[in-house]
């Protein structure tokens, strides 16, 4: 039948949320989205609420925003094969970027109530669902010492050397699936403990107690009793 774990990922059973900026549907956030635009040095991938601007226009800091929106929702509706055949295939990228600017441009046109806010808001929406997706866990050991290795490449590494993964797959991947290898490799391995809903949910609780012991809210004969 063939390695089960490496067919199916239970993140792949859940229907993630569609998300969709000016105009274009975006695929899953992946590894392979966030090595491009990080190349590109994309200002939408910080955690700034809106690119900085460069110019004291307001007309240029729009259009810079603009073209920002442009080449994430490029990257982000494309396959990793489809993105490095942006860059090798000149009459393949032109094309694209001729359609892409037409979609978007019409789409603006059409709707009145059309804010280049909502759309920088509905990228960091997407950005989140995604990259900040880790499971909860504790190292069950000393920190590790800084590597020097940048962390995609090492997850990267992790997926292909431990899993046999191919290139597509793993930059294909979306960063909920990338998040939830990784810590089963390192879980596995020993290096951290997975923290299951129910221990954190109780956690939480206990800590909520205690602070209201603490401040006098609750009183701990009550507590006991």
């Amino acid at each position: 039948m063939g390695d089960f774990t490496k067919s199916f990922s239970f993140e792949e059973a859940i229907i993630s949320p569609t998300h969709v900026v000016c105009s274009v549907k975006l695929l899953p956030f992946s590894l392979g989205h966030w090595t491009f635009l990080d190349s590109y040095a994309s200002p939408l991938l910080s955690s700034d609420p809106y690119p900085e601007e460069v110019s004291n226009d307001p007309n240029e800091n729009f259009k810079n925003c603009i073209r920002h929106i442009l080449l994430f929702v490029m990257v982000c509706g494309n396959s990793y094969e489809d993105n490095k055949r942006l860059i090798d295939d000149k009459e393949f990228f032109d094309i694209t970027k001729e359609t892409l600017e037409t979609k978007v441009s019409e789409y603006i046109k059409c709707n009145k109530n059309w804010n280049i806010y909502v759309e920088v808001n509905a990228v960091k929406e997407y950005l989140n669902y995604y990259m900040n997706s880790m499971p909860n866990f504790v190292e069950t050991g000393p920190p590790s010492p800084p590597s020097g290795i940048d962390w995609k490449a090492n997850v990267y590494a992790v997926l292909k050397n431990e899993y046999g993964y191919t290139e597509n797959q793993i930059m294909n991947f979306s960063m909920r699936r990338v998040y939830q290898e990784c810590t089963v490799f390192a879980a596995k391995s020993g290096s951290i403990k997975v923290k299951p809903k129910m221990q954190i949910d109780a956690e939480k609780q206990a800590a909520e107690m205690v602070a209201k012991i603490k401040s006098g809210k609750i009183r701990m004969e009550d507590v006991v009793k």
